[in-house]
């Protein structure tokens, strides 16, 4: 893994999304950003976060809702990781996980 990738991670987890340690982080990830993905699942862990991470199928298109096992988890998250081919923001599931307190990065 590259140094740059890690440390860019660490920086958004702590300075732009707030981690605060022992704070759940969920990381929803299609497969097609596996590099970003395991950085910030290091990024994460080792700064005490709580990590779930849920694998989804690529999406057909932009806002498909990306089912209910990934909606739970996002609700649940203080923080999520939308790491997908197609863009999560406009689904039900981002909407909900932000009403419900969580910082959201999508990519």
């Amino acid at each position: 893994m590259k140094a740059a990738l890690l440390d860019a991670c660490r920086h958004a987890l702590k300075h732009n999304l707030g981690l605060r340690q022992g704070e759940r982080v969920v990381i929803v990830t299609d497969h097609t950003r596996p590099a970003i993905a395991a950085a910030f699942d290091q990024a994460a862990t080792g700064q005490g976060a709580l990590l779930t991470t849920v694998s989804v199928p690529v999406a057909e298109a932009n806002g498909q809702e990306p089912g209910r096992d990934a909606a739970q988890a996002m609700r649940e998250g203080g923080v999520v990781l939308l790491l997908t081919e197609k863009s999560l923001s406009w689904t039900r599931a981002r909407v909900d996980a932000t009403d419900g307190g969580a910082r959201v990065a999508s990519m």
